[in-house]
């Protein structure tokens, strides 16, 4: 927090902002008849007998370049280079009577000094000279040049009474709109709580509802909170961190989309016709490749050299966890009986909870001979998890038949 230091420029005491901290604008008062009073945690200051301002000593940096110990050291620091006061010279008729109508300082007056019914007792004027023109009341000469002592005759007067000059201060309680009254520090916070306590979520609405729209946000942008685990403080964050605890959350929610893409197009060797189902092709699809609510496809084409019409011939494209083809799932199956190519096709497939891979959609080949899956869905226990195995393989029913695979595509 800055602090305001004090010292004296010409004749006038200087209230100035320290802003070595770089933090704050320059601010500075200046007093030109200050007088000083000690009012609780603060002192107050007043000048020619109004009210100015008050500082407390958290605010008070260095007076005349020296830090005070404390509010007292800081209050008679301040007094002792207020010019004319008790610490450099003669007091002001003001700061007689802020002082309790009386003072041990030499009293400085200008012009004519008029005190009505007022009796002084004896005053010894030590510097004349500096009264050229102040004691022609008394019928002296207004010019005033060598010292003397003037003894006037009743020693039982006061100087002035409060009630006398001037008149007294109003000071409010609280701050009223249109008033020229002095208000007390104390007012004046219980004032700004007032209009604290004034804010109610009606017209705070309507302030917010009044704000210029902003058609295109960027991430330097702010948007309001309250802090919850700092006991409800209203605090703001960027649209980048937002965006960032929101991503953090739906993470959570749902599974990123894998891409993924299996491609063979090099040809497996001639196949001659067998009874027994043979391996044409093996991949391993590693670990998490897919999750939960991916979508793949699967196209496989075969051709066949030779073939004897009549005798039925068969493609698989099998599936599962564990490194067994004779235990594995039988996603892609084609029957035919003809001398060609055969594109066989599956579209669709995905993941679902408890570790299924579900198909929606009937196969497709060149045949469209599809008995062996007539009702979809059908499910088949595959973990995307785990590493998946995949075979491409054939069997002829007639030994003379000749085939072999000619690519697969997998990809979502």
């Amino acid at each position: 927090m800055a602090k305001w230091n004090f010292f004296v420029s010409n004749t006038s005491l200087i209230k100035e902002l320290d802003t070595s901290g770089n933090d704050v604008n320059p601010q500075s008062q200046s007093f030109l008849a200050p007088t000083l009073d000690l009012q609780g945690s603060k002192i107050v200051f007043k000048d020619n007998g109004s009210y100015k301002t008050a500082i407390m000593f958290p605010e008070i940096g260095e007076i005349d370049g020296v830090n005070p110990s404390d509010l007292q050291d800081a209050y008679d620091r301040i007094i002792a280079i207020i010019p004319n006061s008790g610490g450099g010279g003669g007091g002001t008729l003001q700061q007689v009577t802020d002082n309790g109508n009386t003072t041990t300082n030499d009293i400085t007056a200008g012009g004519f000094l008029s005190l009505g019914n007022a009796n002084i007792p004896s005053i010894n004027f030590n510097d004349a000279e500096d009264l050229d023109t102040s004691l022609g009341f008394l019928g002296a000469d207004p010019s005033i040049t060598t010292p003397r002592n003037w003894v006037l005759p009743d020693a039982s007067g006061t100087i002035a009474l409060i009630s006398d000059i001037p008149p007294s201060i109003t000071i409010d309680a609280t701050p009223t709109d249109g008033s020229s009254n002095a208000v007390s520090s104390n007012g004046v916070f219980d004032g700004l709580a007032l209009k604290q306590n004034a804010l109610t979520e009606t017209n705070f609405g309507a302030f917010s509802n009044s704000l210029t729209d902003k058609t295109t946000p960027v991430d330097a942008d702010t948007v309001n909170l309250v802090d919850s685990a700092d006991s409800n403080k209203s605090k703001k964050v960027t649209l980048t961190n937002f965006k960032a605890f929101l991503k953090s959350y739906f993470d959570t929610q749902y599974q990123p989309r894998q891409s993924f893409k299996l491609t063979d197009t090099v040809p497996s060797s001639d196949l001659t016709g067998t009874t027994t189902e043979t391996v044409m092709k093996s991949y391993t699809i590693a670990a998490n490749s897919f999750a939960i609510g991916d979508f793949f496809n699967v196209k496989l084409h075969i051709n066949y050299t030779t073939a004897n019409g009549g005798y039925t011939k068969i493609q698989y494209l099998k599936v599962s966890n564990t490194n067994n083809y004779a235990t594995a799932n039988t996603v892609l199956q084609n029957n035919n009986s003809a001398q060609a190519n055969y594109a066989l096709l599956r579209n669709s497939l995905y993941f679902v909870s408890g570790n299924i891979l579900r198909t929606v959609t009937s196969e497709t080949s060149r045949t469209i001979d599809n008995g062996n899956f007539a009702v979809y869905p059908v499910d088949y226990s595959l973990d995307p998890t785990q590493p998946i195995y995949v075979w491409v393989g054939m069997k002829n029913s007639i030994t003379t038949d000749v085939g072999k695979f000619l690519s697969l595509s997998i990809t979502n």
